[in-house]
């Protein structure tokens, strides 16, 4: 449900009936043609953090699949004038300066935020972390904090919006999350994140990498912790490939799924207790029948069962729980399918998109 404040639109979202053509397709790229118009409240400026946005790109395309006409806009540009919604997500960058500007329009639009960030650190007292964000949003353009404490920023940014009313829909991809600001007056709406077409491919490829990394390290914790289980791999005879950005290019697109379609495992640590990268990490790897090992961490969706989809282990015994996984091939090969299952059926990006925009249209609707 999107939330006990609003209702739901008596009428579908924006009609599939428009027939299109697909014209051109490269990598992430389609361009569409539709042989009838479609009814201006189905354009949706969404923005663009940079200019090969591929998160961007794969929510035009579900947009597009519901019937919607996704515009795209850089985000320091103007939005799309004759836009009837304005759709956010992450953010990479300033979210206010976009609010600002889709509020200042004579008819203003309807205005969506999925957000796909982890959160401050809730195991301190609300009222301390609710005093941060608001602080942190406040002092937000000075350039010694610009890459300081972007958790509060988001958080006392949203709560900046919404009560000015920049803010129609917060879409967040964590249970908890929801739970959280919902009872200090902040009106989340639960929408899971989901797998793209575009995330994986059957290759059939010999699954030769034993263990992957892929991704910034970002911490000393994390940093620490795959060091620990490469030596352990090594001392075991595995190998491991880190595609980190500094031993190896990140990797993105058709790379990834190569990769990914020769690992037969990828190793997640979390960097906070509460903020683990397991949700995208996953969705990334499922399609592709990779198995994840990840270090305990709290649950925010709960689709994802250990033991089930996926294998999870105290820091101190994760280098061993991927051994495990390596020596018994049934097993991973069991559990990667159930991810695979899981992530390309129930839980796809077609389906969180089309929640979106349910909540989306209950706002319009109230």
């Amino acid at each position: 449900m999107c939330g006990q404040r609003f209702s739901f639109l008596r009428r579908p979202f924006a009609t599939r009936s428009h027939e299109r053509v697909i014209i051109a397709q490269s990598g992430f790229e389609k361009k569409i043609v539709w042989k009838t118009a479609l009814p201006e409240s189905s354009k949706v400026a969404l923005v663009k953090w940079h200019v090969n946005d591929e998160l961007a790109q794969v929510l035009a395309n579900e947009l597009t699949q519901l019937g919607y006409r996704p515009q795209f806009f850089q985000h320091d540009a103007e939005i799309p004038p004759d836009a009837a919604i304005v759709l956010t997500f992450a953010p990479y960058g300033e979210l206010l300066p976009i609010l600002r500007r889709a509020a200042s329009r004579l008819s203003p639009p309807l205005v969506a935020h999925w957000n796909f960030e982890g959160s401050p650190d809730l195991g301190l007292p609300w009222q301390a972390v609710y005093t941060l964000s608001a602080l942190r949003s406040r002092l937000d353009g000075i350039p010694l904090l610009n890459r300081k404490w972007k958790r509060y920023r988001y958080l006392g940014d949203y709560f900046y919006a919404y009560r000015r009313g920049w803010l129609d829909v917060l879409a967040v991809i964590s249970q908890q999350h929801e739970t959280i600001y919902q009872a200090h007056g902040l009106p989340a709406q639960y929408v899971p994140w989901g797998t793209s077409p575009q995330f994986y491919r059957t290759l059939n490829l010999e699954r030769d990498i034993d263990v992957l990394w892929f991704g910034k390290r970002r911490d000393s914790h994390r940093s620490t912790l795959i060091e620990q289980v490469r030596a352990e791999m090594q001392a075991r005879g595995f190998n491991m490939l880190l595609a980190d950005g500094v031993e190896h290019p990140f990797i993105y697109g058709n790379k990834r799924t190569e990769i990914l379609n020769r690992s037969k495992i990828v190793l997640n640590v979390k960097t906070l207790a509460q903020n683990s990268g397991f949700t995208f990490r996953f969705h990334m790897v499922a399609g592709n029948r990779a198995l994840i090992v990840a270090e305990d961490f709290l649950s925010h969706v709960p689709n994802y069962q250990a033991g089930v989809h996926y294998a999870s282990a105290p820091s101190e015994r994760l280098a061993q729980t991927i051994v495990y996984y390596l020596e018994h091939e049934s097993e991973r090969a069991a559990l990667a399918e159930n991810a695979f299952q899981l992530a390309t059926t129930e839980m796809t990006l077609y389906n969180s998109v089309r929640k979106l925009m349910q909540c989306v249209e209950a706002s319009r609707a109230a």
